[in-house]
């Protein structure tokens, strides 16, 4: 055999050695079985009387097992354990954690939506884990059973600390309160409920400290005195869907202490409030006065308020405190943004915006009111340095505007009166004199078409005192402008207010509810004839120019 035949074989031999190592290399692990996962297999019994927590330890320490499989059984856990392998379980299969023993888990586990954890002892979800159910703890989600027990030992499930989030999918009956602290993610389907069982008349509260972003909270149903309720929280973030037949929908809360006590900058987003007594409450606790209780910076963005009992007082927006409007809670700079409000039909007592005694610097944007009962208004109490926008579906009533206090801006849009623009004005000459106005209908809106016709002849220079009748003349009013078109011959305009008050609380008058009085001067040059009508645009409530 020469040497030049021996190459070929000795790189074919090579090859050979190569391709076998990397075949070892390549070939996968030998599969685990069912035996090599199933609890049962390596000793626990799972009959609910023998500590199965050290089977569960030496397999989660065994390198050669990579999941944990629990059969049906009652697996009881009588000493503490960290698992940081997952489980998956079999519907039936059940911990039983023992008094006094914390079970921690550290990886998703897989279970159905039945019983997984009892036992009076602790359970936890750290940092590898997503979601918790109530059901894992009892809960049976059926809207008639109180699941609240249930409900509250899944949420203290989740340390601080941890990414899981509780997961809410069912109706969920509720025989008494819950109270959060707001440091755990709630995440609801559109199918969650929370609902009223056994006569418990309240809701969900959230308390005292920062809350977690962003909590999808589900729908809430008859709770008499309230359904979700703010209490000390700051910085949250809840959307909220549809809250039915509750006392207060949303209640903000504060009660005199620290600053920890105080409801700060929360972001509410809603659906549709349906038969509330109050739909959005701010609620002060005696001894509350200025910094002692803050309800600041709060804004509350909604679809849809409907509907409220028909006997008593019902709200939609309300401020709540017993004390004086000297002193009030500093509860200001809180923003309402609203799609619709549907009074309901019938009511004693029905206010949109009502301030019990004074509300301060609010913000309220309502685009669609539709019809007020007939003991219905958009305003009770007394509102100070707010701004409001506010549209009519249907025109208002004389008396249901209904906005008293000092320093308001208020554009009002929609069905006005008069309803169009162009529709002109006559001011009247005498006061007191609603009756002869406009068919004795105050004005509502913000800018109208006027005109102003002396009795008798009016001289150039001249003032004459001329009557307006309008719903936010209710005595504080302070935004009122009035202008002529210019002349041409003299580029001024034919007359000009020198003086606009609200006589409801006029100054040496005797006061008359929504009367402005407008002292005007004729500076046409020439004499305005008796009758004829002179035009001019007036604007009221508004920081605005017609």
């Amino acid at each position: 055999m020469t040497p030049s035949s021996l190459v070929p074989r000795r790189a074919a031999a090579t090859l050979a050695l190569a391709l076998a190592a990397l075949a070892l290399l390549l070939a996968p692990a030998r599969a685990q079985s069912c035996a090599d996962i199933n609890v049962r297999s390596h000793g626990a019994q799972g009959n609910g009387r023998s500590n199965d927590a050290p089977v569960f330890a030496a397999m989660n320490a065994n390198g050669a097992i990579g999941i944990i499989y629990m059969p049906a059984g009652t697996y009881l856990i009588s000493q503490s354990l960290i698992l940081s392998l997952p489980v998956v379980a079999e519907s039936g299969a059940v911990f039983s954690v023992a008094a006094g023993v914390t079970l921690s888990l550290q990886n998703q586990p897989e279970h159905p939506l039945t019983t997984f954890f009892t036992g009076s002892g602790s359970v936890r979800f750290l940092e590898g884990t997503t979601r918790v159910f109530p059901e894992w703890f009892g809960a049976a989600g059926n809207g008639r059973t109180d699941d609240s027990a249930a409900v509250r030992r899944a949420y203290a499930a989740i340390p601080a600390s941890a990414n899981a989030m509780l997961y809410l999918s069912k109706s969920y009956g509720l025989g008494s309160a819950l109270s959060w602290k707001a440091t755990t993610t709630i995440m609801s389907e559109p199918s969650a409920r929370f609902v009223s069982v056994n006569g418990n008349r309240a809701g969900l509260t959230y308390q005292f400290g920062g809350a977690a972003f962003k909590n999808v909270l589900p729908h809430f149903d008859g709770f008499a005195d309230y359904c979700f309720q703010l209490d000390g929280t700051d910085l949250g973030a809840f959307q909220l869907q549809t809250l039915n037949n509750c006392g207060d929908a949303i209640r903000f809360h504060v009660t005199p202490g620290s600053d920890a006590r105080d409801t700060l900058d929360n972001t509410i987003w809603f659906d549709t409030i349906n038969n509330a007594r109050v739909a959005i409450a701010f609620r002060a606790e005696p001894g509350c006065i200025g910094a002692t209780c803050v309800m600041q910076g709060n804004q509350i963005v909604g679809n849809t308020i409907a509907g409220g009992p028909t006997s008593g007082q019902v709200t939609g927006i309300g401020y709540y405190f017993s004390g004086t409007a000297a002193q009030v809670p500093a509860w200001d700079s809180n923003q309402f943004n609203l799609n619709m409000v549907t009074p309901p039909a019938t009511a004693q007592d029905y206010a949109v915006v009502r301030a019990t005694p004074l509300g301060n610097r609010e913000v309220v944007k309502i685009w669609r009111i539709r019809k007020l009962p007939t003991n219905g208004r958009v305003f009770a109490g007394e509102h100070n340095i707010g701004q409001f926008n506010i549209g009519f579906i249907t025109r208002i009533a004389n008396g249901q505007l209904g906005l008293y206090g000092q320093i308001n801006l208020c554009e009002i849009g929609g069905s006005l009166t008069p309803a169009q623009f162009s529709t002109v004005v006559p001011a009247v000459t005498r006061p007191n004199s609603l009756a002869s106005f406009f068919g004795g209908l105050a004005l509502v809106g913000n800018y109208f078409q006027m005109s102003v016709a002396p009795a008798a002849d009016w001289s150039a220079g001249e003032v004459r005192v001329f009557y307006v009748y309008h719903q936010l003349a209710t005595g504080y009013l302070f935004q009122i402008k009035c202008q002529s078109p210019l002349l041409a011959s003299t580029k001024s305009p034919a007359i000009a207010c020198v003086q606009a008050q609200d006589n409801t609380f006029g100054i040496g008058t005797t006061p008359v509810l929504y009367e402005i009085q407008l002292n005007m001067v004729n500076m046409s040059g020439a004499t305005i004839k008796a009758g004829q009508a002179v035009p001019f645009t007036l604007t009221v409530g508004t920081m605005g120019q017609a």
